[in-house]
C-alpha cells in the first residue's frame, strides 16, 4: 500500500505541476479528480492540491472539491490547517450557506470574515456572529477567559478584525480594500458597533441580536458596553488604531467647517467623528456597571488622544 501510495503521490504531483504550467485547471479539477475519487484516494488529492493553494497557483476550486477538502482536514483534527486554506480562495469557490454553518460550527470565524466580507461585501454579519460569542462567554465563568478555549480565542479575534476594518485592511490578511470597500465596511462597521440601541440586521430584516436575555434590560449602546464589559484593554487597543485612519478626520473636518451633520465615504446624513465617539463612551462609562479598570483604559486612551487630536 505504501508503495502504490507513493506512486499515486508522484503522479498526482506531476500533473498538478503540467494543468497548472499549461492552465488546465479544468482538466485537474475534473477528469483527474474523478480518478483520484474512483481509487479512494481523494486523501493524496487533497494534500497534493495543499501547497499549490498556500502558494497562489490556486486560488479557486469548485464546490466539490471544496467539501473535499473540508471532509479530509476535518477527518485529521487539522481545522486551522483547513482555515488557512480557505482563506487563500476565492469567495466564489463557496457555497456561502454551507460554509457558513461549517464555519461555525467548527469556530473558523477568520475563514467566515474572509468569505462574508469578499462574496456580499457584509462586514457587520461577521461582527454579529463574534458579539455572540462574547455574549455567550459573558453567561460562563471568568475560568473560560482562555485562549485554551476556543470559543474565547474566536472570540478575541473581534478586536483585530474591527482594527483592520476601521484602517482600510482586510482580515485576515490585511489587504488594502479600495476606497469603496473601505467606506462601505466602516460606515456599517461604526453604525452597529455604536448604535444607541439594538439594531436589526441585515437592515429591513426582523433579525435583532440583544445582549440581555430580556430585551427590556437592554442598555443603550448595547453592542459597546458587551464589548467594554468583554475586554476595555483590547477595544481601546484597537480604537487606537482606528482614530489614526482619515475616515474620522474627514467627517471632523466637515462638521467643522459646515456646522452640520457630517457624513462619512457615501453614507449620506450618517455621522462619526472622534469627538463623538468619545463622548459615547465617556456616556457608557458613566451609565453602566463597567469595571473600574476600564475606566482607567478609558482615561488613558482620551489622554493620549487628545495631544493628536485637538
Amino acid at each position: 500500500d505504501d508503495s502504490r501510495n507513493g506512486r499515486l503521490k508522484e503522479l498526482a504531483d506531476v500533473c498538478f505541476d503540467a494543468c497548472i504550467i499549461m492552465n488546465e485547471t479544468e482538466y485537474l479539477f475534473n477528469k483527474f479528480f474523478e480518478v483520484f475519487q474512483d481509487a479512494d484516494h481523494e486523501d493524496i488529492f487533497v494534500t497534493t492540491l495543499e501547497p499549490y493553494v498556500l502558494d497562489a497557483d490556486l486560488n479557486f476550486l469548485p464546490p466539490e472539491i471544496v467539501k473535499s477538502v473540508v471532509a479530509y482536514f476535518i477527518s485529521q483534527n487539522e481545522a486551522k490547517r483547513l482555515e488557512e486554506l480557505l482563506c487563500r480562495l476565492e469567495p466564489t469557490s463557496f457555497d456561502l450557506e454551507e460554509i457558513t454553518m461549517f464555519c461555525r460550527q467548527h469556530n473558523l470565524y477568520d475563514a467566515m470574515i474572509h468569505v462574508w466580507t469578499r462574496a456580499i461585501r457584509d462586514f457587520v454579519t461577521p461582527l454579529v456572529d463574534l458579539l455572540q460569542l462574547v455574549k455567550m462567554l459573558e453567561a460562563g465563568s471568568e475560568a473560560e477567559y482562555s485562549m485554551d478555549n476556543p470559543y474565547f480565542a474566536a472570540a478575541m479575534r473581534i478586536f483585530p478584525y474591527l482594527a483592520f476594518a476601521f484602517t482600510s485592511r482586510r482580515y485576515p490578511d490585511g489587504e488594502i480594500m479600495n476606497d469603496d470597500d473601505a467606506s462601505h465596511a466602516k460606515a456599517d462597521l461604526y453604525e452597529y458597533l455604536f448604535s444607541g440601541r439594538s439594531m436589526a440586521w441585515p437592515p429591513g430584516s426582523k433579525q435583532i441580536f440583544h445582549i440581555e436575555a430580556n430585551p427590556q434590560d437592554e442598555p443603550a449602546f448595547p453592542y459597546l458596553v458587551l464589548l467594554l464589559r468583554f475586554d476595555a484593554a483590547s477595544f481601546m487597543s484597537m480604537l487606537n488604531e482606528a482614530f489614526e485612519d482619515p475616515f474620522l478626520n474627514e467627517a471632523d473636518e466637515e462638521s467643522q467647517l459646515n456646522g452640520t451633520a457630517s457624513t462619512n465615504g457615501n453614507r449620506a446624513g450618517y455621522r462619526m467623528t472622534r469627538q463623538h465617539i468619545v463622548s459615547i463612551l465617556l456616556d457608557v462609562m458613566d451609565q453602566n456597571n463597567i469595571e473600574p479598570e476600564g475606566r482607567v483604559f478609558l482615561d488613558i486612551f482620551i489622554a493620549r488622544s487628545l495631544p493628536k487630536y485637538p
